[in-house]
């Protein structure tokens, strides 16, 4: 008889919540209590579409390429042609595994494979597609791939938890009616509403942060989510398998608070031009200053709701404004911030390879990277966790993709696109979307022959672990495909 695996993806499943919620969810504790419940490091940057892009392949940025983010301001399209293929159930149905594939997030639109395939847009609004076709004929299919394509405001957040609860359910119900009713080796479900919930509720629940509103309607809501995954979980291992596992992307945190302004570095220090040759007491300099003047007074008056109603009816304007774009000559500057994975510690720099000479391209980003230093951590204040080349980090294929510098802020500051402004100001969207991710992510894994689960609680696993390890409990070789090895 064959081995069966199901694998359940939940986004931003956070392992210290999970203890710490873990007395009330008695089928996550039943799971971890009889199987393995290892370290887990997300690997850089911190980001969902890259994240689950390496989990299904095993494969790093530089390699799957896979790297553009879904906006609040703009419909993005994420290209799968360069892992279409290459995912762990691509390789599990090469071997004669039959699969069932429910929501890969990122993974759409679905494609061939020996099984089903059932996925949905990122960043989007757009129907779920199956394959085969004619699966999805005479079915309501639910609302499947990323979930928040618009930031939701305080007054609507009632309606967004209500909406995020119902699609929940749908997923779970048609989930299990499809492992249910299909053959299959492995069983694959993907959820990412948790992040949704959390990147908008945290600070409802989280006491520490400083826009926590105490006593409310909401403080309740994050573990009152875990509840609900522990509900579908308890279903789920009800279906007949050899192993089940339950993992993340990344894990989950207060978002900044701080943001650092990295483009006001390189400017001051001459790589960054502005349209006015950096010259102060410009028009330019006059609107930087005054763009900062009216942050600290929605920061202060909590008019950031009135600031995103006004952003939708203005994206693309909001989208230039927020990255200081109108004041920027790209052109000439030299270097620039990336917008990498948004007001995250995570961040890069990009060199302007049309203004640099070949033989000044590394000392250039030498410098850069030793300014960046010296600026950002003095005995002071410590604001930098690490900076470094994209080629110390990664290499691969598709490295070119990546900022030329890769950098990580310490917890609690986020980066910005500012010039002519404080090096650090107040996160003035925080209010709005309080929870971010963070590198620790969670990763479960028992069942009914847990006993051969040898080494695995041994060791560190990371993003690109996950495909390794459900391939070898299938028994099937992955043939050196994998960034990682087998454990």
């Amino acid at each position: 008889m064959s081995v069966k695996v199901l694998a359940i993806g939940i986004d931003a499943l956070d392992p210290i919540l999970l203890k710490k919620f873990l007395p009330e969810l008695p089928n996550f504790k039943k799971l971890i209590d009889n199987g393995a419940f290892p370290e887990y490091k997300a690997i850089f940057p911190y980001d969902s579409v890259p994240l689950w892009t390496s989990i299904y392949t095993g494969l790093d940025p530089a390699n799957h390429g896979v790297l553009k983010t879904s906006k609040s301001f703009e419909k993005s399209i994420i290209n799968v042609q360069s892992i279409e293929g290459k995912t762990f159930w691509d390789i599990a149905s090469q071997n004669g595994k039959k699969v069932c594939i429910i929501n890969p997030f990122v993974a759409y639109p679905p494609w061939e494979v020996n099984g089903i395939m059932v996925s949905g847009p990122v960043g989007f609004d757009g129907d779920a597609k199956t394959f085969p076709e004619h699966l999805g004929l005479n079915q309501n299919l639910p609302k499947l791939g990323g979930v928040h394509t618009k930031y939701p405001l305080e007054n609507e957040l009632d309606e967004f938890y209500r909406e995020i609860y119902s699609i929940t359910q749908n997923q779970f119900k048609y989930a299990i009616n499809q492992l249910r009713s299909q053959d299959w080796d492995l069983g694959f479900v993907c959820f990412t509403t948790l992040d949704s919930i959390k990147h908008f509720f945290w600070r409802f629940y989280d006491e520490k942060d400083p826009t926590y509103p105490g006593n409310n309607k909401y403080e309740n809501v994050i573990l009152d989510y875990y509840k609900l995954f522990d509900h579908i979980i308890s279903e789920f291992v009800k279906i007949e398998s050899n192993f089940i596992m339950v993992f993340s992307d990344h894990g989950h945190q207060m978002r900044s608070t701080q943001l650092v302004n990295i483009n006001e570095i390189l400017r001051k220090n001459g790589f960054l031009i502005t349209n006015n040759n950096n010259s102060d007491f410009s028009n330019i300099y006059i609107q930087g200053k005054l763009k900062s003047k009216v942050l600290d007074i929605i920061y202060a008056t909590s008019l950031d709701s009135l600031a995103l109603k006004i952003s939708r009816h203005f994206p693309c304007v909001s989208k230039k404004i927020q990255k200081s774009d109108y004041s920027i000559n790209y052109i000439k500057s030299k270097a620039y911030t990336s917008d990498l994975v948004g007001m995250n510690p995570c961040g890069g720099i990009n060199l302007n390879i049309e203004q640099i000479n070949d033989a000044d391209y590394e000392p250039l980003r030498e410098n850069i990277i030793a300014c960046i230093k010296n600026e950002l951590n003095s005995r002071e204040r410590k604001y930098l966790k690490w900076i470094c080349k994209r080629d110390d980090v990664y290499c691969g294929p598709h490295l070119s993709d990546l900022p030329d510098i890769l950098f990580e802020l310490n917890d609690g500051y986020g980066v910005n696109w500012d010039i002519y402004t404080e090096l650090v100001t107040n996160c003035y969207a925080h209010r709005l979307i309080s929870g971010g991710h963070k590198q620790n992510a969670t990763f479960i894994v028992g069942g009914k022959d847990h006993e051969k689960l040898v080494g695995i609680n041994e060791r560190t696993i990371t993003s690109l672990d996950i495909a390794p390890i459900i391939l070898n409990l299938l028994e099937v070789s992955n043939d050196g495909k994998f960034g990682s090895k087998n454990i």
